[in-house]
């Protein structure tokens, strides 16, 4: 989904390193950073691959290194409310900074674009990936060059998901998923039946 050469990239939560690894040897990054809170993984990281830069802290205390380029940061892997921490101390900390974030949660993805739509992001791209039998929403936003004028990430994020069987099975998953929550569920199932201006009003 990120495509463009950047001039670093931050994958904060890296567990195991398998995604910093692949976007090292993607070669579209000038320089890997591979950030986790547990000592273990971190040590094993570096051990397995030399080529990622390391480090071993909380998330929510990264600070980058200027670069030349724009900087892709990637949170994987972790619920929304997590992700939504981390975009928005690394908007707090890195205030006008040239930024790309490339997200997957892997649970509390309504809350999540909820929170985002109230920064100065704009969506660039959105794709459901199938990954052991589960479906994960992955997004790629830019900090909006005007913070009035932008495409904000609207709460269900089907209107850019392919039509096809892998989003009418991840839209009848999330109407049962949100049985208990009638307007989210009813958003879901609006754009289940192809009525994405309904479910803007469902959540709207």
């Amino acid at each position: 989904m990120a495509r463009q050469p950047y001039g670093a990239a931050w994958d904060l939560g890296a567990d195991h390193g398998l995604l910093a690894d692949a976007i090292e040897r993607d070669g579209l990054c000038g320089r890997v950073h591979a950030v986790d809170r547990v000592p273990e993984l971190c040590d094993r990281m570096a051990t397995r691959y030399p080529a990622l830069d390391v480090a071993c802290l909380d998330l929510h205390r990264v600070v980058f290194n200027p670069v030349l380029g724009r900087t892709l940061v990637v949170v994987a892997g972790l619920g929304g409310d997590t992700v939504a921490d981390a975009v928005e101390r690394v908007l707090a900390r890195h205030s006008g900074w040239p930024l790309d974030f490339l997200l997957c949660p892997v649970r509390q993805c309504w809350a999540l674009r909820e929170r985002l739509a109230a920064l100065p992001l704009e969506v660039q791209e959105e794709a459901l990936v199938c990954e052991r039998g589960r479906i994960y929403e992955v997004m790629r936003l830019r900090v909006a060059a005007s913070p009035r004028r932008h495409r904000q990430p609207w709460p269900a994020g089907v209107i850019r998901w392919p039509e096809g069987a892998l989003r009418e099975r991840y839209l009848a998953e999330r109407v049962h998923a949100h049985r208990h929550s009638p307007n989210t569920a009813a958003a879901y199932a609006a754009c289940l039946q192809h009525k994405d201006e309904e479910a803007r009003r469902c959540v709207g």
